[in-house]
């Protein structure tokens, strides 16, 4: 009984209270007026209302009753907020706009409470101020505090000027009529004469009443399109006019030079709204609510721009600044690929090689054209003296002949031999090519991802300057606030000034890796070109971080895989594949000396042709000797008979043509001597090439165990790297929120912000590290298709795992995470 007594008591006690909370709840109708209807104005909308919950209490509500545009119409605008003001139902007005917020902050009196979102500068425009507060009763503004001063003095850091032109909407001119007065004030102050321009004349009449002007200052033109905003820039741009908006990163986008205040923190201006319709509601004066906005205002400068007009900073200023379009748009735009390709086809080396390999061909053809016929055609003049030309048996004093020399080597040991040997000296030196080729693409392949480790060191340390300008931002708020003393200004000043010096050298160390690069393609050192990877995470090569882990998990694995490694290394080597091919040159040779030794014979077939076509001078005539008949009876005691002798035929002159052909078998009966001693040369000499192959194989193999010992380290220091980017984000977030509190001094800040930008620094070495090292994987293995083939990369798993399963050693079966991008 009891517990259901119970039971009903806080029944009725939930009920009683959900009627009170009912009862007590409020709600805030609010109307709101802006200058015209655009995307981001609705999106603003969106996001106040997203931060509404966060401020109010209980059940009380903001419900955003009404909303007129202006389009861009200041009469529209007065009706508007004039309707508003009489509407009962409305609470509270919001303006959302410069020309609206304006107008709503200068109505002498105000029935109800106003909100203007986008007030300039409350001085400037001349609005009501007491210290931080509007002093205005139901009046609440947001004032960005725009220095136009401060943004005239820095326009003329970059281009000094004694005119400015400034191009301004009418619509602006009108709406907010104090903002030109100020303008001229400010410029007056500054030396410099200033000539409005409305932004409604058409784009070609601009151009021309610019086109003798010194420097633009564009101030918000919000009722033109994007588009005709763009068009009136590009026209100023033609003229190599330099340009600074007033407000917005959008006109940078459009091609304006630089600017100051880049923007405004929608978020953070939202949440100032949504908190202030909840104080509103809550019943306090909005004439005392701060109307101060930390607008971050930092020079930007748009390096495309500086290229386009001809007119850049000095590098003092691109230190301080913010810089976008740094790199020059170009079309060379160059991958690994096409680098390793560019460094393989205008490498000098490798011309030089390729030329030898063209002199060794050569010689082949050289040693096989001793086996083939060879013969030549003559003609000579010959003179001989006179005595000598008289003989019967010589030609005459001056003869001119023609003729031909044949010569066939049909088998010959020695220049056979002499062709395998020219081969495998051919073979040799295309492996020395190849040995050449793998040492372009691995210095190539470097000195690519040390321009995108360049990038990454360049991109973390333009990382860490904007968060110290974040931090010096929320210093100085904390000394507003009384919170925080100048000298913590100071020391986050000195952050920032350490900051800048480190991007300006991680910029140099970018362009000398890129002189390198440009050094290693034979182009112009000073040639621009874009990476097509952003930066070291990007995918580089055909490689699989989770499918290559299982091989180097664990101790077995690993060693399978350098074993598999290494025996690819002797299949794949240039070097042992050159040494082999002198190796069969020397076999072959002593195969050569051993048959000469044993007296193999050498066959060759050799012909000549002569012909006498001339005779003339002494001899020319020979004399004609008849036949004599010798009486051989008639000599006393001789009992022989009388003998007729043909002395004109022991004495034929012979006619003008001579030939012979002569085939010849040649035996090296007395070389013994050399040929020994030639083979023994031979032996001693194919010793010393398989010590060499054998030192070359040690070698090759200490190599590749080294330079995957490197790779495995500098894998496994991948994963952790990233944990303590990871771990040090979060450290420097907790730290950082404890700083905004006053929990911690400002050195516990720095060490974390310098520890998480030292992680960053070690995750990207350890990805350049790893890929470097691989690249040398490939270099001791002697092929780089595993990363640069996507075909040959899974063909190589494929044996990989084969090569695992022969050896009866399954791959592990673990989950690994892909590594990305650390933020």
């Amino acid at each position: 009984m009891l517990s259901i007594r119970n039971i009903k008591l806080c029944t009725l006690f939930l009920v009683v209270f959900g009627i009170s909370t009912q009862a007590f709840s409020k709600t805030l109708n609010v109307g709101i007026v802006f200058d015209g209807p655009s995307d981001s104005t609705l999106n603003f909308v969106s996001c106040i209302e997203k931060e509404l919950p966060h401020t109010l209490t209980g059940n009380d509500k903001v419900v955003f009753k009404e909303r007129f545009a202006g389009k861009f119409d200041t009469d529209k605008i007065r009706e508007g907020l004039s309707q508003m003001m009489k509407d009962k139902s409305i609470d509270t007005v919001l303006t959302i706009g410069p020309v609206a917020s304006h107008i709503a902050s200068t109505i002498e009196t105000l029935n109800k409470p106003v909100i203007a979102a986008h007030v300039y500068n409350a001085k400037m425009q001349k609005l009501s101020l007491q210290g931080n507060y509007s002093g205005k009763k139901n009046l609440s503004y947001i004032d960005m505090n725009l220095d136009i001063g401060q943004h005239i003095d820095k326009f003329q850091e970059i281009r000094t000027f004694k005119k400015l032109h400034i191009l301004m909407s009418p619509y602006m001119l009108k709406g907010v009529p104090q903002l030109a007065n100020s303008l001229k004030t400010q410029t007056e102050k500054a030396g410099v004469k200033l000539e409005i321009l409305p932004s409604n004349t058409k784009a070609f009449a601009i151009s021309e009443a610019m086109r003798n002007a010194e420097a633009v200052y564009i101030a918000p033109m919000p009722d033109l399109t994007p588009e005709h905003n763009c068009m009136i820039i590009a026209r100023i741009n033609e003229l190599k006019v330099p340009t600074m908006a007033m407000l917005g990163k959008n006109m940078l986008d459009c091609g304006v030079l630089c600017t100051i205040a880049t923007g405004i923190d929608t978020q953070k201006l939202a949440r100032r709204i949504a908190n202030n319709l909840s104080r509103i509601l809550s019943g306090e004066e909005p004439a005392n609510f701060p109307v101060s906005f930390s607008l971050v205002q930092r020079m930007t400068i748009n390096m495309e721009t500086c290229r386009r007009i001809n007119v850049f900073p000095s590098f003092s200023q691109m230190s301080d600044a913010d810089v976008v379009n740094e790199e020059a748009e170009t079309e060379r735009k160059i991958s690994i690929t096409q680098v390793i390709e560019t460094a393989l086809a205008k490498n000098l080396t490798r011309i030089a090689k390729q030329q030898e390999i063209k002199a060794q061909e050569n010689s082949v053809n050289k040693a096989r054209a001793l086996l083939t016929p060879r013969g030549n055609l003559f003609a000579r003049e010959v003179a001989i003296d006179k005595d000598r030309a008289r003989s019967m048996l010589t030609p005459a004093e001056y003869s001119t002949q023609i003729g031909a020399n044949l010569r066939y080597v049909i088998d010959s040991e020695e220049a056979k031999a002499n062709v395998d040997i020219q081969k495998y000296f051919l073979a040799a030196k295309k492996d020395e090519e190849r040995a050449l080729m793998l040492d372009i693409i691995q210095e190539a392949a470097i000195s690519y991802l040390n321009v995108l480790k360049a990038k990454t060191l360049k991109n973390i340390q333009n990382d860490n300057l904007e968060v110290t300008k974040a931090n010096l931002e929320l210093a100085k708020q904390r000394e507003n606030a009384g919170s925080a003393g100048p000298a913590e200004v100071y020391r986050w000043e000195i952050q920032l000034a350490t900051a800048r010096q480190a991007v300006v050298e991680a910029s140099g160390k970018k362009k000398k890796a890129e002189l390198a690069l440009n050094e290693i393609l034979s182009a112009k050192q000073d040639q621009p070109f874009n990476t097509l990877e952003n930066d070291l995470y990007s995918e580089i090569f055909f490689f699989d971080y989770n499918r290559i882990a299982p091989y180097i998990d664990n101790i077995l694995s690993f060693d399978i895989l350098s074993n598999f490694m290494v025996e690819d290394s002797f299949l794949f080597s240039p070097e042992l594949s050159a040494i082999n091919k002198n190796i069969e040159a020397a076999s072959r040779n002593r195969r050569a000396q051993k048959r000469k030794h044993n007296n193999k014979p050498t066959l060759d077939l050799a012909g000549s042709f002569t012909r006498t076509y001339h005779e003339d001078g002494a001899g020319k005539h020979k004399p004609y000797i008849s036949d004599l008949n010798l009486p051989l009876s008639t000599i006393p005691g001789s009992q022989l008979p009388n003998v007729s002798m043909p002395l004109h035929s022991m004495f034929m002159f012979p006619d003008d043509n001579d030939w012979q052909v002569a085939l010849s078998l040649t035996f090296p009966i007395f070389d013994k001597a050399l040929t020994k001693a030639s083979l023994k040369e031979a032996d001693a000499l194919l010793d010393s090439l398989k010590a060499r192959r054998d030192a070359t194989m040690q070698k090759l193999e200490l190599r590749t165990r080294v330079s995957l010992e490197d790779a495995k380290a500098s894998f496994i220091s991948i994963k952790l790297a990233k944990q303590r980017v990871e771990y040090a984000n979060k450290a420097l977030e907790v730290v950082r929120n404890a700083y905004s509190r006053g929990a911690i001094n400002i050195l516990d800040l720095i060490d974390a912000q310098n520890a998480y930008r030292i992680a960053k620094e070690a995750y990207a070495n350890a990805v350049f590290t790893f890929l470097s090292d691989f690249i040398k994987v490939c270099r001791s293995v002697g092929t780089f298709d595993f990363i640069t083939n996507q075909q040959t990369n899974q063909e190589y798993y494929q044996r990989i795992e084969n090569y695992f399963k022969s050896h009866n050693v399954p791959a592990v079966n673990r989950s690994y995470k892909e590594n990305k991008n650390v933020n």
